[in-house]
């Protein structure tokens, strides 16, 4: 029997928070505007016509400053012949359900990059489509409280019956061949234990700032959770929903600040 397992991940930053904040605080909050001049190739052209379902956050997380392979890591190759050398535009198609049943959208979505090959703009090709992707983005939101060392953490947060977990390179987001072996575990676990939901969390260690490493976290936890949807989803085993929280937890390893430590710089996944 299919089961619907809902996938919630959760950025975490190695150093504590100057004050406590709600999910979307950690999200840049530069929006992609609707494009006023047209410049989307037509969708017959696409290589990959189908288009792909992308979590809202990881869409979000596409904001001015970020390189190439970041993007990369959060949207997948563009849906386009657009090459990477010398190119200064990436054109997806990004689907998005209506809200009724199974019917979905196609959507243009465009990342147009600077002379140092950093984004620089993103952009959708009409309203309907930026209207939709708010609606991904905004729905669910998790249910939070602040703790006594004032970090935000789900309400009525429970044990997890397995963890799973996994390194990053330094200052890298880009999983490695360890990360694909055991996100693979993580699906075929999902694929066949009685599971509800599954928590993604994303770690650095404590060299960078806080605001940095919040960035990081997050798109450590974005590329863990794209690479799962796409296999639960080919597993058989669809999202109930997607969101991004943030917990209150501790480093893997105690370190003082400005310490590179590969324990501290993980992503971990818990089944409930």
């Amino acid at each position: 029997m299919t089961k619907h397992i809902a996938l919630i991940a959760a950025t975490l930053a190695a150093l504590p928070l100057a004050a406590p904040a709600f999910a979307d605080d950690i999200l840049p909050q530069t929006r992609a505007q609707v494009a006023a001049d047209g410049a989307f190739p037509p969708m017959s052209h696409a290589t990959r016509r189908q288009g792909a379902f992308v979590p809202a956050t990881n869409i979000a997380l596409v904001a001015p400053g970020l390189k190439k392979s970041e993007v990369y890591t959060l949207l997948d190759v563009p849906h386009f012949h657009e090459g990477l050398i010398g190119v200064r535009t990436w054109n997806y198609i990004l689907n998005f359900y209506t809200g009724h049943g199974d019917e979905f959208r196609q959507c243009q979505y465009q990342i147009r990059y600077d002379s140092h090959v950093r984004v620089a703009s993103t952009s959708w090709k009409d309203a309907d489509c930026a209207a939709l992707y708010e609606q991904a983005r905004d729905k669910p939101k998790p249910v939070v409280q602040y703790i006594h060392d004032q970090m935000p953490a789900v309400v009525n947060e429970e044990k997890p019956i397995k963890t799973l977990s996994f390194t990053f390179a330094f200052n890298k987001s880009d999983i490695n061949s360890d990360g694909h072996k055991v996100i693979a575990s993580a699906i075929e676990e999902a694929a066949h234990g009685s599971y509800r939901r599954i928590v993604v969390s994303g770690f650095t260690d404590t060299v960078g700032s806080t605001n940095y490493n919040d960035g990081l976290a997050a798109r450590r936890a974005a590329a863990t959770v794209a690479e799962l949807t796409d296999g639960l989803t080919h597993a058989g085993s669809p999202m109930a929903h997607q969101t991004f929280s943030r917990g209150g937890r501790d480093l893997s390893v105690e370190t003082g600040p400005g310490v590179r430590e590969e324990r501290n710089r993980r992503a971990v996944i818990e089944f409930f």
